[in-house]
């Protein structure tokens, strides 16, 4: 029987990327079952989009995952897909940046007015956050307080949910409250900051 799979080439060959920077063609090859002139012709494909950084080392290219692109919400969407694609198959490694990419992409949809993509997507990087952040608060915690942060500012910016901002906000600055505790100088500017934007 034939083998077969959801991910593109071009999608296994980004993930064979992301777990080793330094793989070579034959490695690029070896993942989806393509010849080593394909796999130059996908990584060529992927730099030429902006999704991979190709860097020479030596007598190797060394790669770099790269998931900023020219249009703004456009970027953020395609960020936001591959980090997912990223944290689907690696959790431990790639879910603290599709939390992150969750938060620019709702704050660039906020901006552009469409108010359900922005609260779903601000909504969706705090249930990710506060899952890290309660698996390991001295990591994770100060990403969840941004995360808060960010939720009520976007809800600040539609002028929508402004009740629920002020939540956020409040929890938000107890996390910064906490953290401050222990690394003064971190956090001290978004503590200052956001009680004058949200009124707490």
């Amino acid at each position: 029987m034939t083998s077969w799979s959801f991910l593109t080439s071009h999608a296994q060959a980004l993930l064979c990327i992301a777990h080793d920077p330094s793989a070579q063609l034959r490695d690029i090859a070896a993942s989806p079952d393509i010849t080593e002139r394909s796999a130059h012709g996908i990584v060529t494909d992927l730099t030429a989009a902006g999704y991979v950084i190709k860097q020479e080392n030596g007598r190797c290219n060394c790669y770099q995952i790269h998931l900023l692109l020219p249009e703004p919400a456009t970027a953020a969407e395609h960020a936001t897909g591959m980090c997912r694609l990223l944290a689907e198959t690696y959790p431990d490694a790639f879910e603290p940046d599709l939390a992150c990419s969750l938060n620019n992409l709702g704050i660039r949809l906020a901006a552009l007015g469409q108010r359900q993509g922005a609260l779903i997507a601000t909504e969706e990087a705090t249930q990710i956050c506060r899952q890290l952040a309660t698996a390991n608060p001295g990591a994770f915690e100060l990403s969840l307080a941004n995360s808060l942060k960010t939720c009520a500012e976007v809800r600040i910016t539609l002028r929508a949910e402004l009740q629920e901002a002020l939540d956020f906000a409040r929890a938000s600055v107890v996390l910064y409250q906490r953290r401050a505790s222990h690394l003064p100088a971190a956090p001290t500017a978004e503590l200052v900051r956001l009680p004058i934007v949200t009124g707490v």
